[in-house]
């Protein structure tokens, strides 16, 4: 966690996320954005981005 203007910002998602107060919901309308191979996925993975690589994290921290 770092400290900015004296207010303190979490930089992991440990820091970010309590798992007693957090729910983590996804909407995924017509398999669009998560599904690998729906047309945000594939614009994600033209930038190199790959979306469940990103969301892993969150759903592991989720789960505990």
């Amino acid at each position: 966690m770092i400290l900015y203007e004296g207010r303190r910002i979490p930089q992991t998602v440990d820091e970010l996320v309590d798992p007693t107060r957090t729910a983590y919901v996804i909407v995924d309308l017509q398999n669009d954005f998560c599904k690998r191979g729906g047309s945000t996925d594939q614009v994600a993975r033209e930038r190199g981005l790959d979306i469940e690589a990103m969301c892993a994290p969150v759903i592991d921290r989720s789960r505990r």
